[in-house]
């Protein structure tokens, strides 16, 4: 089980030692005791840094380039590191850790990219790219061996 309980005092996300007496105290405030006391554990956990938070996109998005609908297509995914930037910007919340990615990704990177197979059914066995579009979208072109492979 994960909470954001005590995150207004604490910076979310990320493995921590051992719990700050404010947080534990927080903890102990929200459950009943007879629910607390069943609880094995509290973890807290230190804010997830930028660079951990892009390798946590670039994993999302492998898993997007390796869906089977792309795989039956023979089409290969490609993104630029300025995609990556992108998506654990707007997917990254300090209270909410990286919890808000996954929907991030889908909105602005598989969305745009399901568009763009449907207007273009003949981009079967290519490479497409992500790239950043206006600052604050994903635009879905073809690809000429640029971006990063998934």
């Amino acid at each position: 089980m994960t909470s954001n309980l005590g995150s207004e005092a604490l910076e979310p996300a990320g493995f921590a030692g051992k719990p700050a007496t404010s947080f534990e105290a927080e903890v102990r405030r929200f459950f009943r005791p007879e629910l607390y006391n069943r609880i094995d554990a509290v973890i807290a956990f230190h804010p997830l840094g930028r660079e951990t938070i892009e390798r946590i996109v670039e994993k999302e998005l492998s898993e997007v380039a390796s869906r089977e609908g792309l795989a039956q297509a023979a089409l290969r995914l490609a993104w630029t590191p300025r995609v990556v930037e992108l998506l654990a910007k707007r997917g990254f919340d300090r209270r909410y850790g990286a919890r808000p990615l996954q929907r991030a990704i889908e909105e602005l990177a598989v969305t745009p990219l399901a568009r763009f197979l449907l207007e273009n059914p003949v981009a079967a066995q290519r490479e497409l790219l992500l790239e950043e579009g206006d600052g604050s979208t994903v635009a879905v072109r073809p690809a000429e061996g640029l971006g990063r492979k998934g």
